[in-house]
């Protein structure tokens, strides 16, 4: 090539004699040739931004094809891509200091230009190798839970089945200084195997930082508070495991009966849905050392109906019994430990 840039080649026959026809000679695409590195510099940080890493480059023959930003942590050896946007000589990434650990990170930029020639970039426009130190954005705190009396929250409030609960938060800098009028994104997840986190409602912080969110009624999850952050304060989120009691009905068939006869105990699981095989339920008698288990049964899957029946063999005295039936918690059942209202049965000797 006579020089750097793009060239067309155009190529003519001549025969022995001599005779050769301009008109026929062929010509190629473009060539280019480019052998000079492209530009780059480090820009100043932004302190309204200051997570965005700057860099200014360009190439005067082919153009630039890409920047690639990369960080490494000090005293250790792997390096890491950042992703790259922008165009037209500006390109920026950011260093999200919320995914890295605290720590002073070297940063280093390659500039790439269309014929593969390439500039490393590692020092600032003082001079010196660019060094970030994180966190570089404020930090911030959130709180949540159940208010439980005296400016106390409950992380770990327990419902009972049916009812609704207004969870409250708040969301500060350090010193508690509030962040006022900032949304806070609500996600919730059914506490049951392979339950995804799904997209509740958005609160909103006062001008004190705080916010409220009403829980409807159902199943026992995890409610989880999300601040987002913003280019000059850092994300935070909170999660508050809001545990439902599970529910049931116990009724026997007679209220009073003879030693020897047999009762027979109905009821039904309200707290669903129910596990497709059924639901472990425990029958329990009130006794001097306390709730005494006396049997087990299962719960229909498709109306959380049971039944058992329990015949009385040691009862020497007239003597009024007091039963109850227990859910207890289980892996599949995204419910917590709860009982039945009590039932009475008198058996007479």
């Amino acid at each position: 090539m006579p020089g750097e840039g793009a060239w067309v080649l155009r190529v003519a026959h001549r025969d022995a004699a001599g005779n050769t026809n301009p008109a026929n000679a062929a010509a190629t695409t473009p060539l280019r040739f480019d052998a000079t590195a492209p530009t780059g510099e480090f820009e100043s940080f932004d302190p309204r931004d200051p997570t965005r890493i700057r860099v200014k480059a360009g190439d005067a023959t082919s153009g630039v094809a890409r920047v690639e930003l990369e960080v490494r942590r000090d005293g250790e050896s792997v390096w890491h891509s950042l992703t790259v946007e922008g165009n037209g000589g500006s390109y920026s990434a950011v260093l999200d200091d919320s995914l890295y650990p605290k720590g002073s990170y070297e940063v280093r930029a390659r500039v790439i230009d269309h014929a593969e020639n390439e500039r490393t970039i590692v020092k600032a426009p003082d001079g010196n190798v660019l060094r970030v130190t994180l966190p570089v954005r404020v930090a911030t705190t959130l709180t949540a839970g159940k208010a439980k009396g005296k400016g106390k929250l409950d992380a770990r409030p327990v419902l009972r089945f049916g009812d609704r609960a207004v969870l409250s938060g708040r969301l500060v800098y350090p010193g508690g200084n509030p962040i006022a009028n900032v949304p806070v994104e609500v996600l919730e997840r059914v506490d049951a195997p392979a339950r995804p986190w799904q997209s509740v409602g958005t609160a909103h912080t006062a001008k004190n930082g705080t916010f409220s969110f009403r829980v409807p009624a159902g199943a026992s999850r995890t409610i989880r508070f999300s601040y987002g952050g913003s280019p000059t304060a850092q994300p935070a989120a909170k999660d508050v495991e809001v545990r439902v009691k599970a529910a049931a009905t116990i009724r026997p068939d007679r209220r009073s009966l003879r030693n020897g006869d047999e009762v027979v105990f109905k009821g039904r699981v309200k707290s669903g849905p129910i596990p497709e095989t059924g639901k472990l339920v425990t029958l329990q008698a009130l006794t001097r050392r306390g709730w005494t288990t006396f049997g087990n049964a299962r719960a229909r899957a498709k109306d959380g109906r049971f039944t058992y029946r329990y015949r009385f063999t040691g009862t020497t005295v007239r003597s009024r019994y007091t039963f109850r039936v227990l859910v207890p918690a289980e892996s599949d059942y995204p419910y917590a430990q709860g009982a039945s209202k009590t039932t009475r049965v008198l058996v007479n000797p």
